[in-house]
């Protein structure tokens, strides 16, 4: 049986459903009480602990260790510590660089006190490694598409001039990212391909992305549903990972590799997807990256050559079962053999996955 601890024990709707509703106990309410008391009751049925999120890890080890033998692995998501530096180095604010450093040495504890770290790329498992050489470390498939991806041979993306750039606004890298493609790459862009218009998808935006909406070529579609993300998918030209700063592997890039919408990146896009820069343009300076994007708006045959090799890429690295095998490898480190792995069928043996709802 896998069961999920939300951290904040709230039921969130449309999560905790499709949770459920593929076999997963969820455990939310006031009324469940404290993770320690539950686990003074269930801990022994526990196989496997998956911790989230670095804050949420170090709140729940003590109980862990204390109440369970479970073995216990931490996704990291992304070396948080990594992405708030180079944040604070972008911004010039020294608040930022002390909490970065605060951070590398939460993660650092993390590490020691669990039986397994695991990262969304082989760079950042490297990292881990050099900073603490006796952890247990492994890189994993972070990300997983069930539906089919286009077809290799299939209609040519659209070419009516749609730029596409989804970001999920909480997150203040995404909102310099649009910032700064829209005032110091789209102009450049609109000069060349007037017709072109910016889709800026997302969740979240704040005042200062609601208000990109008054430049030229830009428009704002915020907190669409799934079907409304994919429709743009299939109806955009090239899409746009124009981030300055971050870590880990953005789910954004991937998402549009696997579409087979034709990618334009900045280096940070692109982290921790080696070989990426062989079939997407990888840029750094506005002009070039305005040059890539134009590129891309005007040569159909470029489109097409992009998109299959995109999506061959994708296929061949986050379907289904790359992303279990490669998290099967990963467990059976840590002396989890396939058979004790568990499963939503499995009766005993539970994963307890603890982060934030």
């Amino acid at each position: 049986m896998v069961k999920y601890w939300p951290a904040n024990r709230y039921r969130t709707p449309g999560y905790t459903d499709a949770l459920q509703d593929i076999g997963v106990e969820v455990i939310y309410g006031p009324h469940h009480g404290a993770l320690s008391d539950w686990l003074k009751v269930n801990g022994t049925e526990l196989d496997l602990v998956l911790l989230s999120r670095p804050d949420v890890a170090a709140l729940c080890l003590p109980a862990l260790r204390s109440f369970t033998t479970a073995r216990i692995a931490y996704y990291g998501h992304d070396l948080h510590f990594r992405r708030m530096a180079a944040d604070a180095a972008l911004g010039g604010d020294p608040n930022l660089l002390r909490a970065a450093g605060a951070m590398q040495d939460l993660e650092v504890s993390i590490w020691h006190d669990v039986d397994l770290a695991l990262y969304p790329s082989d760079e950042e498992a490297d990292m881990v490694r050099t900073l603490a050489p006796a952890v247990q470390v492994c890189a994993v498939t972070p990300y997983a598409f069930a539906e089919a991806a286009p077809e290799q041979n299939g209609p040519e993306p659209s070419a009516d001039g749609w730029i596409l750039f989804v970001a999920g606004f909480a997150h203040s890298p995404n909102e310099t990212a649009a910032l700064w493609f829209v005032h110091e790459v789209l102009p450049s862009v609109l000069a060349r391909v007037p017709h072109a218009r910016l889709a800026i998808v997302g969740s979240n935006p704040g005042a200062r992305v609601v208000q990109l909406c008054s430049s030229p070529g830009v428009n704002l579609f915020a907190n669409v549903t799934d079907a409304a993300l994919l429709a743009w998918y299939r109806r955009a030209t090239v899409a746009v990972v124009p981030l300055l700063t971050g870590a880990g592997v953005k789910l954004k890039t991937v998402e549009a590799l696997w579409h087979g919408v034709p990618v334009v990146s900045t280096p940070a896009g692109a982290q921790g997807l080696p070989g990426l820069d062989a079939i997407v343009a990888v840029e750094t300076a506005p002009a070039a990256f305005a040059a890539a994007v134009c590129a891309l708006l005007t040569d159909s045959a470029l489109r097409q050559q992009r998109s299959a090799a995109q999506i061959r890429h994708a296929r061949e690295r986050f379907s289904e079962p790359a992303q279990m095998q490669s998290l099967l490898a990963a467990l059976q480190r840590i002396g989890l053999q396939r058979t004790r792995l568990p499963s939503a069928q499995t009766a005993k043996g539970c994963l307890v996955n603890l982060a934030m709802a």
